[in-house]
């Protein structure tokens, strides 16, 4: 997917963290017993750690992820390299296998707001809603989310089936008009009403969307899910035919629009956070005022 967004935002991220924890630093020179048979790994750990970096300034995070998993497998157990390795698969939008770490994160930086968050989505993954909450509760006020805190308890909230304080979080964090967020934003707001079963009201905030955010690819595809949902097929084969055309991207809209396409699942909590992380995510990190 697109990291631009997260592009934007890595720099504040990056020193904040450094401020805030300590930052990562370079693990220390160790030698990794090599096994009979075993073939010495043509890099060392110093250079994985360098050529992770450099990856990571280019913004180029799945190159920076790839060798910072290498480094941490010659060093598994230090805490710092654990800790690089687990901002970069988040960075990389690689969250399944930045939950595997965040255990081990937690354990010497127990308020970090990415590892609690990543524990949070898989509490909720369970439909676990009360554990997430307490997960999310941990988050010290020194954290990388900003406001993405708050649209992560807006979802648990609608996920408990307590749409009016979902809401009432919505409306605290409704970006201004014109702001970058302002779509994903109303996305959100219409997924969650979709939830609560009010139709009427969730059509108007996907149109909204739509209308400002004609060249989102994942806007685009939000929306006409969710027009999809509420009976509203050929419109939504339209906006995906019109975009596909001005993007040449024909290939993934014929597999939207086919005949044969599935109906889209309903929004939950979790595909709903998930894709937060990708939409907003860069977005609000990025703002000064959240940092």
């Amino acid at each position: 997917h697109d990291h631009s967004d997260v592009a934007d935002s890595d720099r504040g991220q990056a020193q904040q963290g450094t401020a805030a924890q300590g930052g990562a630093k370079p693990p220390a020179n160790r030698s990794p017993a090599v096994q009979p048979g075993q073939r010495l790994a043509p890099v060392s750990l110093q250079g994985r750690y360098l050529a992770a970096r450099v990856g990571e300034q280019d913004h180029d995070y799945d190159a920076a992820a790839d060798q910072m998993d290498q480094a941490l497998a010659l060093t598994p157990l230090d805490p710092e390299l654990i800790y690089a390795v687990f901002r970069l698969r988040m960075y990389a939008g690689r969250i399944d296998s930045a939950a595997e770490l965040a255990p081990a994160v937690l354990a010497t930086r127990p308020g970090d707001g990415f590892a609690n968050l990543v524990m949070a989505i898989e509490a909720i993954k369970k439909g676990e809603y009360k554990a997430a909450e307490q997960q999310l509760t941990k988050i010290g006020a020194e954290n990388q989310l900003g406001t993405l805190r708050e649209y992560v308890m807006a979802w648990l909230k609608a996920g408990e089936k307590d749409f009016s304080a979902a809401r009432a979080l919505l409306v605290r964090l409704k970006p201004a008009a014109g702001e970058r967020a302002e779509a994903p934003s109303l996305v959100i707001e219409g997924q969650i009403d979709e939830m609560a079963g009010d139709k009427a009201a969730a059509e108007a905030k996907y149109r909204r969307a739509m209308s400002i955010d004609r060249n989102g690819l994942r806007t685009t595809i939000a929306v006409a899910e969710g027009l999809r949902r509420l009976g509203k097929d050929a419109e939504a084969r339209e906006i995906l035919k019109n975009y596909g055309m001005r993007y040449s991207d024909s290939v993934v809209m014929d597999g939207l629009m086919g005949p044969n396409a599935p109906m889209p699942k309903p929004p939950t909590p979790a595909s709903g956070i998930a894709e937060i992380l990708f939409d907003i995510g860069g977005i609000l990190a990025s703002d000064p005022r959240n940092q």
